[in-house]
């Protein structure tokens, strides 16, 4: 984040429950610095994570009669992430 009235740059860095590093963060956007100045986004300096969800379901024909196909949610990040 910038502010144009300063000329300072802010950085903040967000994660959610499904990072893989770290502890999740506030998901606050921040408007206005500490001294109250209008901060602006700068979208050409920001870092964006390739993240999926998968869920990998076995196959029905496998599964015990009279039984749902059990299922496994899996969240791949980086170079697992299908292009």
């Amino acid at each position: 984040h910038y502010s144009p009235a300063t000329g300072a740059e802010h950085t903040r860095e967000y994660r959610d429950v499904t990072a893989m590093s770290g502890t999740p963060t506030t998901t606050v956007f921040p408007q206005h610095d500490d001294e109250g100045h209008l901060l602006e986004t700068q979208y050409g300096r920001s870092v964006f994570r390739d993240q999926q969800h998968l869920t990998i379901q076995e196959l029905p024909e496998t599964a015990p009669p009279g039984q749902l196909p059990r299922s496994c949610d899996v969240i791949v990040e980086d170079d697992l992430v299908d292009p």
